[in-house]
């Protein structure tokens, strides 16, 4: 094992949070189906990542303004039906390998 990375197996508290290790991945894009919170393929390449070993997994671009959505481009408002529905999902399924999901 690597030894240059002693806390990296640990757990950390993040506020109120406990993870299990400090592995987190962080947001990026996909490249899925525009509307990737109902992706199958997206909620099975998150919880991948979960079962794989990270501890934290990140959302993508979310907007708080959904005015803001067609000039972005990609992202979702935290507003429109079915957003927090698709986040559940997520973190239902990556909850299961003792992950957390965060926006």
């Amino acid at each position: 094992m690597v030894t240059g990375f002693r806390y990296l197996f640990t757990p950390i508290d993040v506020g109120p949070m406990r993870l299990r290790n400090r592995i987190v991945n962080s947001p990026h894009a996909t490249c899925f189906a525009t509307n990737h919170l109902h992706d199958e393929r997206y909620v099975y390449y998150l919880k991948e990542r979960a079962k794989g070993g990270a501890a934290m997994l990140c959302t993508g671009i979310t907007l708080v303004d959904p005015r803001l959505v067609p000039v972005v481009h990609s992202g979702y408002a935290v507003d429109i039906d079915g957003v927090m529905q698709g986040y559940q999902r997520i973190s239902d399924a990556i909850h299961e390998y003792g992950a957390k999901f965060v926006v």
